[in-house]
């Protein structure tokens, strides 16, 4: 409790204080809070020139990038900005911007120059809005105290870039496309000269190569093909005799058969359930009997006695029983002889195609020797064409890059958006200055009142008087007003007050408002500025009229002085 008394106690000593002194905190701080404002507008601007340009690769572009070739000539990401803000690239701007320099007022001294040169390799920024597979949205930037010197600086950067850009890569694209030409001619030779030694060997063994459709090699497939075949009919005609063989065994010759009728039994006790049914509904819907009826009891115990004797009632018996022959075995007999048959047949078959095989085997080893040979220039020939496709692809490749990069198509180097002549300035800004002067003045006023209260040697009341003097108080007297002091302080604080402060805050407004326009509302200012200036010109004119017309009269009125005439 007793820090928060003290606390309390500080906060209010000091309220009294600033209430004490609050001309010598106002005055001040309006003083400072209008000089920085003033001062805000003659503060050197700063201007950001802003533009944007765009690398795209199209659907063509896609297709080229499948494979290796195009990396030779795809500019990485990662050398962009020094492509952009290096120092071949600042070199080339300057060379681009000098004859345009006096133009906008800049001076060719190498001493200017250097500074020139100094901030824009510090103040160009590039910044990537889109970096994706298929396009590269780069934004370039500068701040200088020249709208058109910044605007000057991005947008030669960037043609510069596309103009170098497009350059390196046709000279890329050319490069490559000739190496390629080079590689298909030396590989067409050699596909004519492997070529001519196949057709040389097909010439002299056409009988034993593989794609003679009469070579042995051929027929031994047909017949291992063939040979498979019939061992699987083989094999299934055998399980198949097999199986009928275990099927007759297990048929009996003479099988018994039954003739079933109906049960009369059975057909009584249906009738007689129905009989029961149709006068339990004559009970109940004719005569209305209840369940407690004694008959409606003795029906119902009829009619589950009648339910019990139906259900272990069989609805067909036996009429008659007799003995004849098996069909199925006749059948069986049958299918069994004819599969024999089948057997014996595809047995003697395949042991005439096995041996017929056996026979071109022996034939077929002769010619593996003349069959490598062969191969081995096939191979040859196939790698040969492999390699000739390999590098037609990519002279296509590179082909479809430079016809894509000279129509402006594949690899697209646009100049989206360049940039315009600034008007409004990034620097000073409004919000800073309005804080800092606001700071300040508060500052500053604080400061004055703080030093006038502890310069101040006067006593507040009689107590400090006492005390520092040593001296008894009997009483004290604080101040005599007298009235008319107060009405002069009734005056000053109704009326001179508030019209001070009233008129130093539209001041303040006044100049915070006419900053922000400038500062953030550059085109409303000018346009402002310019109709004030036409409104005042006229004014102007009119003084000046009156003014000699005044002084006509005063030498005219000289005269008549001097010379004494008088007219009527």
């Amino acid at each position: 409790m007793n820090e928060r008394q003290e606390q309390s106690n500080t906060i209010l000593e000091a309220w009294d204080i600033l209430l004490q002194y609050r001309w010598r905190f106002i005055l001040p701080a309006f003083i400072i809070m209008s000089g920085v404002l003033v001062v805000g507008f003659v503060i050197p601007r700063k201007y950001k020139a802003i533009a944007q340009f765009e690398r795209r690769t199209d659907m063509v572009m896609t297709e080229i990038g499948t494979k290796g070739a195009t990396r030779s000539f795809q500019d990485p990401k990662s050398i962009l900005t020094e492509e952009l803000k290096g120092q071949p690239a600042i070199d080339e701007l300057f060379k681009s911007i000098d004859p345009k320099l006096p133009k906008l007022g800049i001076p060719n001294s190498s001493s200017d120059m250097s500074m020139l040169r100094g901030n824009v390799i510090k103040k160009v920024n590039v910044r990537w809005d889109i970096s994706t597979n298929t396009i590269d949205r780069v934004r370039v930037d500068y701040v200088d105290n020249n709208p058109q010197l910044a605007t000057l600086v991005v947008n030669t950067l960037i043609e510069n870039y596309i103009k170098r850009s497009r350059e390196i890569m046709n000279g890329r694209l050319n490069q490559t496309a000739q190496f390629f030409k080079d590689e298909v001619a030396g590989n067409r030779k050699k596909i004519e000269e492997y070529e001519n030694n196949v057709l040389e060997f097909e010439i002299k063994y056409s009988e034993l190569l593989p794609e003679n459709p009469n070579n042995i090699q051929t027929k031994i497939t047909t017949l291992q093909e063939t040979l498979t075949e019939l061992i699987s009919e083989r094999e299934a005609a055998r399980a198949l005799t097999k199986a009928l063989k275990q099927s007759i065994d297990t048929e009996p010759e003479i099988i018994p058969s039954t003739i079933l009728g109906q049960n009369p039994e059975y057909t009584q006790l249906l009738d007689k359930q129905r009989k029961l049914r149709d006068q339990y509904t004559e009970f109940t819907s004719t005569l209305k009997m209840k369940s407690r009826h004694p008959d409606m009891i003795a029906l119902k115990t009829e009619l589950a006695a009648i339910k019990e004797q139906l259900n272990t009632t069989p609805s067909e018996i036996v009429i008659e029983r007799q003995t004849q022959n098996n069909p199925k075995l006749s059948e069986l007999e049958i299918r069994l002889t004819t599969a024999q048959g089948e057997y014996e047949a595809l047995a003697g078959h395949t042991a005439a195609m096995e041996d017929q095989l056996k026979g071109l085997q022996l034939e077929a080893n002769k010619i593996y020797e003349v069959r490598s040979a062969y191969r081995k220039l096939q191979r040859q020939v196939i790698e040969t064409e492999r390699q000739i496709t390999f590098w037609e692809d990519n002279l296509r490749r590179v082909e479809m890059a430079l016809a894509a990069e000279s129509g402006n198509k594949g690899i697209q180097l646009m100049f989206l958006k360049p940039a315009s002549i600034v008007s409004k300035p990034v620097s000073p800004n409004w919000l800073q200055l309005i804080i800092a002067a606001v700071g300040m003045g508060i500052f500053c006023g604080a400061l004055n009142v703080f030093v006038s209260h502890r310069t101040n040697d006067s006593f507040n009341d009689g107590e400090q008087a006492s005390s520092f003097c040593d001296l008894q108080l009997f009483g004290a007297v604080s101040e005599i007003i007298s009235t008319q002091q107060r009405k002069v302080r009734k005056i000053r604080n109704i009326i001179l007050y508030p019209t001070n402060a009233i008129i130093m805050g539209s001041i303040l407004l006044s100049l915070s408002t006419l900053l922000y326009l400038d500062l953030e509302k550059p085109d409303l200012f000018k346009d402002l500025m310019h109709q004030a200036n036409q409104y005042t010109a006229p004014q102007k004119a009119i003084a000046d009229d009156s003014k000699r017309l005044n002084g006509q009269s005063n030498v005219q009125a000289t005269t008549h002085d001097l010379t004494g005439d008088t007219k009527e």
